[in-house]
């Protein structure tokens, strides 16, 4: 389990490397593109590209509310060492005196999210008011929903935390844990039209085929226990689920080779509306083409995201805990055991004829969902304002969280350079500020400036890059009545 948990810890920051959660720095402006699809897919039906091609993308974001590095500790070096021991598992607890890890005692609840995606290639061609983009896409995310402190706690003292040893914890509030990692194909249709003079109506959906790598998950609605020691767990109630799927032989922890990497299938979409109000109504059309693109005075959008699951049925396992209690011995044995090992130990104690384990072959995992509202208002002078808010929508139990927050964001535009900054209240009472910029084919940016620099205490970070290049369309001037020379290739 360690090697298995080893692999995927590095993969993880090894994307990381080279790659936000809703990258806000340049899904917003009207030279966005293929990078509008994050937050609205019939954005590229109003992009000011018609064409656009997308070599690589890649974004990594993590944030939790328990553990954190303190402002005075939050310098480089310190982030650099912790890179370094991320590749050889050498990750002290905060029991360790010396360590530069702090946890926050005062929160009850702990929620934690990351979400590392690495894109490319990508395609989007737009024309009389049809727009069409195709992309690749690799994700990897976990998230954990109100868990309680005490277990987030000795589960990162990996259990050796004598102070919560011999103290019976009752946990009655419904917690989830998962993580997933998986391919998909996305496959996005836009279409734009007049709805009157002054308004333009744009509607898109990108319908999305997933291969999952990997899934995992335990949500419990009662749990009742006590650490004996960090060897001994008694529990005494446990009403939950537990599921786990992975490209490794559970006898023996060994990868299963690349032509049975996925574990499982699915399907998702995104779904967008687009209301705009044109500062150029009435214009007379002579002139105008396929590619062609009107400014506007403001914009409305509305789009759900991410709506869809993977079913996981390969190298599978799930297990359904009603009303059980046991007892786990020899757990600090477990660390080099298999798979099939820990989860023999685990029906050994739970799997009684009373309370019986309902186990199966097959889970579902559902994508992060949301819901999400943008309003772009032109101030003029090719200066923006918009407003930015998405929400966490839960539909399954068996679903990733993904936490929600509010946005304002002002920015410039031009044909070769962009910049803005979010000014955002994340999961609605966090504040931070972040600061993004396009130069040509290099947009580079991330939403959280001072835990990057050290400005404020480390609870996460977000950073995120596209490279890509595309034909702009013709734009209408008014003072003229006519359209003016496409841009050339940037």
């Amino acid at each position: 389990m360690k090697r298995i948990i080893q692999i995927l810890l590095i993969l993880t920051t090894c994307i990381a490397a080279l790659s936000a959660q809703d990258r806000l720095g340049m899904s917003m402006g009207n030279y966005a593109g293929l990078n509008g699809l994050f937050v609205n897919p019939s954005s590229i039906s109003n992009s000011k590209k018609y064409f656009d091609i997308q070599l690589a993308s890649g974004s990594v974001f993590f944030d939790n509310n328990f553990i954190y590095i303190p402002r005075e500790d939050n310098r480089l070096q310190e982030k650099m060492n912790l890179t370094r021991r991320a590749f050889v598992l050498d990750f002290p607890g905060f029991y360790d005196d010396d360590y530069i890890f702090s946890d926050r005692y005062d929160t009850d609840l702990v929620m934690g999210y990351s979400d590392i995606r690495l894109s490319g290639p990508a395609i989007m061609y737009s024309a009389n008011g049809h727009a069409f983009a195709l992309q690749f896409t690799n994700r990897f995310i976990f998230s954990g929903n109100r868990v309680p402190y005490d277990i987030s706690k000795l589960a990162y003292e990996h259990r050796h935390y004598p102070p919560f040893h011999g103290i019976r914890f009752t946990n009655e509030n419904r917690f989830a844990i998962g993580s997933a990692s998986w391919m998909e194909l996305g496959l996005t249709y836009a279409r734009s039209f007049d709805y009157s003079r002054e308004f333009k109506i744009s509607t898109g959906i990108n319908a999305k085929r997933l291969w999952g790598y990997h899934g995992m998950g335990i949500s419990s609605n009662t749990f009742d226990y006590m650490f004996i020691n960090s060897d001994s767990l008694n529990v005494y109630k446990f009403d939950g689920k537990a599921d786990i799927a992975l490209p490794f032989d559970f006898e023996n922890n060994e990868f299963l080779g690349a032509n049975n990497l996925f574990q499982g299938r699915g399907f998702a979409f995104d779904l967008g509306f687009t209301i705009i109000r044109g500062n150029a109504s009435g214009y007379n059309n002579n002139g105008a083409t396929k590619h062609s693109y009107t400014p506007y005075q403001y914009r409305i959008g509305l789009s759900l995201l991410d709506v869809g699951f993977i079913r996981y049925n390969k190298n599978a396992k799930s297990m359904l805990f009603s009303n059980a209690s046991g007892q786990i011995t020899g757990m600090d044995s477990l660390g080099l055991a298999s798979i099939n090992t820990i989860i023999n130990k685990i029906l050994l104690a739970f799997d009684t004829d009373e309370n019986p384990v309902t186990q199966s072959g097959s889970f579902n995992i559902w994508l992060p969902s949301a819901l999400s509202l943008q309003f772009d208002y032109n101030l003029g002078s090719d200066f923006y304002l918009n407003a930015f808010w998405i929400q966490n929508l839960a539909l399954s139990q068996d679903q990733i969280f993904r936490p929600s927050q509010v946005s304002l964001i002002p920015r410039y535009e031009s044909k070769l350079f962009e910049a803005s900054m979010p000014l955002s209240l994340f999961r609605f009472h966090e504040p931070r500020i972040g600061f993004a910029f396009r130069i040509g084919y290099l947009s580079v940016g991330t939403d959280r400036l001072g835990a990057l620099f050290g400005f404020n205490d480390f609870e996460g970070f977000d950073f995120y890059f596209s490279l890509k290049a595309g034909l702009c369309k013709k734009q209408y001037q008014k003072e003229y009545n006519r359209f003016q020379h496409c841009n050339t290739f940037f």
